[in-house]
């Protein structure tokens, strides 16, 4: 059975980072400046939440019935570059060398935000759990890259394993 509510909440924060960056780039882009809106608490980190929340295939973890769908986009590649943060980079790239459309479509927009700094990132340097406050998610793994995780979230589906 599908809950419409289930599956908008699972593809929130993909949602939030493409509509978000691109409207910000595209505000400095025009008006040579995004009015301070990239400084916003948070929002530098706001790449990490789709990574957190999808296993090692990059597919969104299946809480109940969101069914899996992709979490990575070439936004990424744009908070990277912004925030110098090489995982985001990693992240996206992981998902276009996967080659399976499913889960990484090239788009232009990765041709134009494309950056390269998560080329030789070591995603064993991230750390293996993160909580996301205010969405009150949680992400556990016992190692990076792994299919075995531990997702947690407080709501109607607590805990379950990938």
């Amino acid at each position: 059975m599908s809950n419409r509510h289930g599956n908008s909440r699972s593809r929130r924060a993909r949602r939030v980072i493409v509509v978000g960056i691109t409207a910000l780039a595209s505000l400095a882009s025009a008006l040579g400046t995004d009015f301070g809106l990239s400084g916003i608490e948070g929002f530098g980190a706001s790449g990490y939440s789709p990574m957190y929340m999808s296993g090692a295939n990059l597919l969104a973890f299946n809480f109940g019935d969101c069914g899996l769908a992709p979490v990575s986009a070439p936004q990424h590649f744009w908070l990277a570059r912004k925030y110098d943060v090489p995982a985001f980079s990693w992240f996206r790239l992981e998902a276009i060398a996967q080659g399976n459309p499913s889960r990484g479509v090239t788009t232009v927009l990765d041709l134009l935000w494309y950056d390269d700094s998560g080329r030789d990132f070591d995603v064993k340097t991230l750390p293996l759990d993160r909580h996301f406050r205010v969405a009150e998610c949680a992400s556990m793994r016992s190692a990076a890259r792994s299919n075995c995780a531990l997702r947690c979230r407080t709501g109607p589906t607590s805990c379950a394993k990938t």
